[in-house]
C-alpha cells in the first residue's frame, strides 16, 4: 500500500505527465490531459482499487497518520522529502523506524511512460518548501545580503551539517555520515524542478488540495474536479493568466 501527501503526490504525478502547474510562459494550466491523468491515478489508488489509506488523505492530521502507518509497517511507500529521513524517521522521533538503515530504502519516481516526464525525463522529483529570501521592500538590502552570504559560506554550511546532515544547495559541502542522503542527493538533484515563485501559488496550491481531495473522497469525478479547479484558479489569478490545454 502506498501513500502520497496531497501536494507532493500531485506534483510528482503531474511532472510525470510532462506538465507542471504553470506553462513555460508563467500561466497556470487549469485544464489538461496531464491533470486528468494525475487525478485518475488518485482515483485508481484511493477509490477504484483502494490501495492507499483514503482517510489519511482526508483528515486534518492525515500526514501524521501516514507517518504512523509507515512506522508500523501498515504503509509500504510514501512520497516524501529528505526531511522524512533526517527528521521524521530518525531515532528519538515519534515516528522513528526501528533498524531504519536496514529496512528503509528509496526509489526514483518514474514518469507516466519512459521519456514522458518533464523535460523528457524518465524520472521526476521536485524541490522547495523552505528557504531564505530577501524582502524586496527591505530598508537594509546590503546587510541582508551580507547575512545570507555569511550563512551560506562553506564553513557555516559545514557547521550546520554537523548539527543535522541534510541535502544542501552547495555542491562543495558534503553530507557527513549519511550514505542515504548522499546517494539520494547525487541521484535526484540533477532531475529536480522547483515550485513556482509566484505570489498566487499558495492560494492555487490550496485549490489543488481541494481538487485532489474531492477525487480521493469520491465526491467528484476527475473531470468535475478539474472543472471546479479551473473556475477557482481563474477567480484567483484572472483568466488572462491561465491556459487550457484541452
Amino acid at each position: 500500500m502506498g501513500e502520497a501527501t496531497t501536494m507532493q503526490g500531485y506534483w510528482l504525478a503531474l511532472l510525470g505527465t510532462g506538465e507542471g502547474v504553470m506553462d513555460d510562459s508563467g500561466k497556470y494550466i487549469v485544464s489538461s490531459q496531464g491533470i486528468l491523468d494525475t487525478l485518475n491515478l488518485y482515483k485508481t489508488i484511493y477509490v477504484d482499487e483502494q490501495l492507499g489509506d483514503q482517510r489519511a488523505q482526508l483528515l486534518a492530521d492525515g500526514r501524521n497518520r501516514s507517518f504512523a502507518n509507515f512506522r508500523d509497517g501498515v504503509t509500504a511507500l510514501l512520497f516524501e522529502g529528505d526531511y522524512f529521513y533526517r527528521s521524521v524517521t530518525a531515532e528519538g522521533s515519534e515516528f522513528a523506524v526501528a533498524d531504519r538503515d536496514k529496512v528503509m530504502g528509496w526509489a526514483k519516481v518514474p514518469a507516466e511512460k519512459p521519456g514522458m516526464g518533464i523535460r523528457g525525463q524518465d524520472f521526476v522529483t521536485i524541490s522547495g518548501g523552505t528557504g531564505f529570501v530577501l524582502n524586496p521592500a527591505t530598508d537594509a538590502p546590503k546587510e541582508a545580503w551580507a547575512l545570507l552570504s555569511f550563512m551560506n559560506e562553506p564553513e557555516m554550511q559545514n557547521a550546520f551539517q554537523a548539527i543535522q546532515p541534510r541535502i544542501t544547495a552547495r555542491t562543495d559541502v558534503e553530507i557527513p555520515d549519511s550514505p542515504f542522503l548522499t546517494e539520494t542527493s547525487r541521484t535526484l538533484l540533477p532531475l529536480t524542478t522547483a515550485r513556482p515563485n509566484d505570489e498566487n501559488y499558495n492560494a492555487v496550491s490550496a485549490e489543488i488540495q481541494r481538487m485532489t481531495e474531492a477525487v480521493v473522497s469520491g465526491e467528484l469525478s476527475p473531470e468535475e474536479a478539474m472543472a471546479q479547479y479551473k473556475a477557482s484558479v481563474i477567480g484567483i489569478v484572472g483568466e488572462e493568466n491561465t491556459v487550457s490545454l484541452l
